[in-house]
């Protein structure tokens, strides 16, 4: 079932104004400085590296799909697929429309309305038939919003290649602050405020290795990588 977050976040008056109007506020009132959508890339996009055989690019939770084609153009033509996922279809159709306004081509990106805790989180599924692991994944905005984060981080790490690279922007609550009321607003409409340390020991529970931290504010920033998931895929077999 969805949240109470979730289903404000599928309406279209709020898809319209959130690339220019509600992600840049929300960024600068919990970053605690004046933080952007570029920032968050940068400090992501400069700790990832393509594979020599990359498969597609996930955009997991993609929303509009800012991340979607941020990531298409960054790596060209001759880059990877970039494939964005959401369950909202008003989100989906919005991130069409910038694609299509941002003149990115439907071979070089993609996008798939899938509620993500229910897929499979193949890539046949996904409309990628040629790869069965993803070079990258990326969850901006999104972690906080599942029901079961660390399954969901599990399934993604299955899903990863070899030294592939997942991307994180999430909330963690600071050991100091003074968003108390607006945190306990937050975790009431069912998204997850993770506590201090929390994201850390999470990832490492599930089986990453962290390659890049970074807590700006309530913003958590993380790269991290799957190198144990060969011995499980390996046990399993």
């Amino acid at each position: 079932m969805s949240s109470f977050a979730q289903r404000i976040g599928g309406l279209k008056v709020y898809l319209a104004a959130y690339e220019n109007l509600i992600y840049p506020r929300f960024l600068r009132k919990y970053g605690g400085r004046k933080l952007s959508q570029e920032d968050v890339w940068g400090v992501l996009s400069s700790s990832t590296k393509l594979l020599a055989e990359a498969g597609p690019i996930l955009d997991l939770g993609c929303g509009t799909g800012w991340f979607s084609r941020r990531l298409a153009e960054h790596h060209g033509a001759a880059g990877p697929v970039v494939i964005g996922v959401d369950q909202s279809e008003h989100a989906i159709d919005r991130a069409k429309e910038l694609q299509k306004q941002a003149g990115i081509s439907s071979e070089r990106l993609s996008f798939v309305v899938e509620d993500i805790e229910k897929s499979k989180l193949a890539l046949a599924d996904l409309g990628c038939q040629n790869y069965e692991l993803a070079s990258e994944v990326w969850l901006c905005g999104c972690l906080h919003q599942l029901q079961e984060p660390e399954d969901m981080l599990r399934r993604i790490r299955r899903l990863l290649a070899p030294g592939g690279r997942l991307c994180i922007q999430t909330l963690e609550e600071p050991s100091q602050h003074n968003q108390r009321v607006d945190v306990a607003v937050m975790r009431k409409m069912g998204q997850k405020i993770f506590r201090p340390g929390e994201v850390e020991k999470v990832l490492s529970l599930t089986g990453y290795d962290v390659i890049r931290m970074e807590a700006i504010g309530f913003i958590k920033l993380v790269v991290a990588t799957n190198q144990a998931a060969q011995v499980e895929r390996k046990n399993d077999e």
